[in-house]
């Protein structure tokens, strides 16, 4: 089996930024086909475009944009590309920089599927950060990276204990139904459990965040993929993503991401 050193990876790279222990990229997938491989180094993969289909040896998914994977630095993995070309910004971490950092990455074993929507947030602006490229860069993407590593360590302790079986599935009603129908009495109802012990516990499970924080961040990352695109304006992407309107889909956005959507679609572009 094939293991990809520092910097290799079945692409065509457009943007490479070599920071220290740290390699960034945005690649272009032109390969139908990407046979039984593993990554000599920690590695953070995130779909910008089109879709990708990857089987570990745990599991297969399809990969849509705004997906964030982890790969273990022994995991291996192969891919399929759905699509003629898709597009992911890669982040490769070096063991220095786990040493530097003091952060233990053996605790989250094989590839993972980053779901948490607040965590895929991070990675976000550690994009941002890559696009923009500037003095600052380089402290806020590590101290980013820093802050997205201590709540996956942090959610891995969490799933490491007995979960409630209600856990796993209103993580799907949230991501999966129109949360417009949502209540605190739905999801009682669908979960067969109290809605003060719904409203009590939700937040042991789920990085701290209220049912309305973790449904709102759902939603800014569906906008944060549309605004890639760079093919629909703000006002529509309120419409698609059930913001009230444009003015309560730019307050929330800035609250989560600290620039407004537009600003955003121009770091974008860059």
């Amino acid at each position: 089996m094939i293991q990809l050193k520092k910097g290799e990876n079945y692409s065509k790279k457009v943007k490479t930024i070599e920071l220290e222990n740290l390699n960034l990229s945005e690649n272009i997938y032109s390969n139908e086909h990407v046979d039984w491989h593993y990554h000599e180094n920690f590695y953070f993969v995130y779909l910008l475009h089109g879709q990708l289909y990857e089987t570990n040896r745990k599991e297969s998914y399809t990969l849509n944009p705004g997906t964030l994977l982890f790969h273990n630095w022994q995991d291996a993995h192969f891919n399929i590309n759905k699509n003629e070309i898709s597009k992911g910004f890669h982040m490769e971490i070096e063991p220095a920089w786990f040493e530097g950092t003091m952060i233990n990455p053996s605790i989250i074993e094989g590839s993972l599927r980053v779901e948490d929507p607040m965590q895929v947030i991070l990675f976000d602006k550690i994009y941002q950060e890559a696009k923009i490229l500037d003095c600052t860069s380089d402290i806020s993407i590590n101290t980013l990276l820093v802050r997205l590593f201590g709540d996956l360590l942090k959610m891995n302790e969490i799933s490491s204990r007995k979960t409630p079986n209600w856990v796993p599935i209103i993580k799907n009603i949230l991501h999966d139904e129109d949360e417009r129908k949502l209540s605190l009495k739905y999801l009682s109802d669908e979960l067969n459990i109290h809605p003060v012990h719904l409203s009590n516990d939700f937040s042991k499970y789920f990085n701290q965040m209220t049912i309305g924080d973790y449904i709102r961040s759902i939603k800014i990352n569906r906008a944060i993929t549309l605004l890639k695109k760079g093919s629909l304006s703000v006002t529509e992407i309120s419409y698609i993503c059930h913001f009230s309107d444009q003015s309560h889909f730019i307050r929330i956005f800035r609250k989560y991401m600290g620039i407004t959507p537009l600003q955003y679609m121009k770091i974008c572009k860059k």
